[in-house]
């Protein structure tokens, strides 16, 4: 069972068995199980963007991993590779979530994602790992990210290799690339031993896993590499996708029997993010990795993955280059990096970007590539946002407005949980939604229900109520709980939100007898437990809450704006106690 928030165990690490050193992503379809079950893994690993949020049962469930086992933070967000720089809003956040967890890694991509699409407008966020050139410019750029990220967080950590679509050309190799990153800003390297292959399936090699190992080889035997990535892939289609959507193929067994060869035991995760199984056959794969056939490297083997001790230089300080900025090759990554965005967002079709590898056909698939996931994550992030509109529209045309909205106002930042607070307006401007009036105040409580859950953790403070007996009420104000808010519609928004949370036949007949009535309604959200609650106010009761949401002066002044009316104060306070919309009764000036 996932605890109250009040409830959260403190952070303590509890190391798995000896024998397990394989960790696998913790999912959300597993978390009850493996906090119930405590199955022997090395650790677990999550992506660091799900869990940017203020508060809500996602960061709560991690908390609870966290006091079961090391927890490797993965980023999918931070764009190292990224001329335009990173996104300080992005490491807050992350440097947060490391302060809540004390991860025993934190781990990120050679990628970019940030770009303008214009030199001189905001950098807009692709939400992808896109790829970058192996160039001495970007070297420097990436050197010059990382070294950002490793300050502020006060530790080191680890970048992966990609799975690529397309390719710039470039005048380092990519283990050169790597080779010099870890030495020159302390990093290590994350090997994604699937990504390679899939990259030389990609590029068609005659021999896959011989050019791989070429590749491991070339990579120094130093500690380097930190962890290791296994994963399935899809070659059903015309270009070979790393999905991580199936079990590890032979070929990539085969290349991480090559690599533990090489670097000795390393501790090594399982990805399974799409078309997830049942535990056991993940567990299954993880206690695969475990028993493969060891060889040791000449030097000393990592044992298990631990928790803060990780910390501090994985590379020591002596091994580090000189930190330079980014110089003036930095304008032409720029360049390629605009362009590339500005073809992934553009409409099917369109020409490729120039500096690919990739010509013609080839440069056509791998575009499509990135276009198909862009769509699917705009389908997927908005969906989660706005399942009410998603049910009115149905799937197909929702995917097909929410991919428009990802080309028309693309994301800004790394965290697609954030992406999607102007929907609404969108869609009320939008030429083919004039036949769903009531569609955009919907989404308007979808979306306020949505940041009432991601809403920072908060509990009654009973005894301050003591203060309506005892003080001024010119001096008192009332402190809603966090995330509480009212949405006002001409339209009966919570009739349709129930129906729609229900899908009884009871329900969509009242939403529809409402609409038909155009009845106007007043939606309270506030969090009871970890999911939010919807009631309906009636008008005094939201015009009262209105008055606290804008920051009333103070409780009198919130009862005197209300003498015109029947509200009934005692009624009020005793049904936002039961149903927890008050957080507690402050006196003026406190915080």
């Amino acid at each position: 069972m996932i605890a109250s928030p009040a409830a959260s165990p403190a952070i303590t690490t509890n190391d798995a068995p000896a024998r397990a050193r394989a960790g696998i992503g913790l999912r959300q379809p597993h978390y009850a199980q493996v906090l119930n079950d405590k199955p022997a893994l090395g650790f677990v690993e999550v992506h660091s963007e799900n869990f940017f949020a203020d508060g809500g049962a996602a960061l709560t469930v991690l908390r609870e991993a966290r006091s079961l086992y090391p927890v490797s933070l993965h980023g999918v967000g931070l764009a190292l590779g990224s001329a335009a720089g990173l996104d300080p809003w992005h490491l807050d956040r992350l440097e947060r979530l490391v302060q809540r967890i004390e991860p025993a890694r934190v781990s990120d991509h050679a990628s970019f994602a940030r770009a303008p699409l214009a030199a001189g407008h905001a950098p807009l966020h692709a939400n992808d790992l896109l790829p970058i050139a192996f160039t001495d410019a970007a070297l420097e750029i990436m050197v010059a990210n990382v070294a950002q990220v490793q300050e502020r967080l006060r530790r080191p950590i680890l970048v992966e290799n990609l799975s690529a679509y397309v390719s710039f050309d470039g005048e380092l190799a990519e283990p050169q690339f790597f080779a010099e990153l870890c030495r020159r800003s302390g990093c290590g390297m994350l090997l994604d031993v699937n990504n390679l292959v899939v990259n030389a399936l990609n590029r068609q090699e005659a021999d896959p896993v011989a050019s791989c190992k070429a590749f491991v080889d070339a990579l120094p035997d130093d500690g380097m590499v930190g962890e290791i990535h296994l994963a399935g892939y899809d070659a059903s289609g015309d270009i070979v996708i790393d999905d991580h959507g199936s079990r590890v193929r032979p070929e990539v067994w085969a290349l991480y029997d090559h690599a533990l060869r090489r670097f000795g035991a390393v501790p090594t995760l399982v990805e399974w993010d799409t078309n997830v199984p049942a535990l056991e056959v993940l567990l299954g794969e993880a206690r695969r990795a475990d028993m493969r056939e060891l060889v040791p490297s000449p030097r000393a083997t990592k044992g298990p993955l631990r928790g803060p001790s990780t910390k501090g230089s994985l590379r020591g300080p002596s091994t580090r280059g000189p930190l330079r900025s980014p110089g003036r090759g930095s304008d032409a990554e720029a360049g390629r990096q605009r362009a590339l965005l500005a073809a992934i967002l553009a409409p099917r079709g369109d020409v490729a970007p120039v500096g690919l590898q990739e010509t013609g056909e080839r440069a056509a698939r791998g575009l499509c590539a990135y276009r198909a996931n862009a769509e699917a994550l705009a389908d997927r992030a908005l969906a989660s946002t706005y399942p009410s509109i998603r049910a009115m529209l149905g799937d197909e045309d929702f995917a097909h407005l929410a991919a428009e909205f990802w080309r028309t106002r693309p994301p800004q930042r790394g965290d697609v949980g954030e992406w999607g607070a102007d929907f609404a307006a969108w869609l009320e401007a939008h030429p083919a939604m004039s036949t769903w009036p009531y569609l955009a105040d919907c989404a308007r409580l979808d979306l306020v229900v949505q940041r009432n859950e991601r809403a920072a953790d908060a509990e009654f403070d009973a005894g301050s109520l003591a203060l309506l007996g005892s003080a001024d009420p010119a001096d008192l104000r009332l402190e809603l709980m966090p995330g509480t808010a009212l949405v006002s519609s001409r339209w009966p928004i919570v009739t349709i939100h129930r129906a729609h949370r229900s899908s009884a036949d009871a329900d969509f007949a009242a939403a529809r007898e409402a609409i038909d009535h155009e009845r106007g309604e007043h939606a309270l959200v506030c969090r009871d437990g970890w999911r939010a609650d919807v009631t309906e106010l009636e008008a005094a009761g939201a015009r009262w809450t209105r008055h606290l949401l804008d920051g009333a002066t103070s409780l009198a002044a919130a009862l005197g704006a209300m003498e015109s009316t029947s509200f009934d104060f005692a009624a009020w306070l005793a049904q936002a106690v039961q149903r927890r919309w008050l957080k507690r009764v402050v006196r003026r000036g406190d915080r």
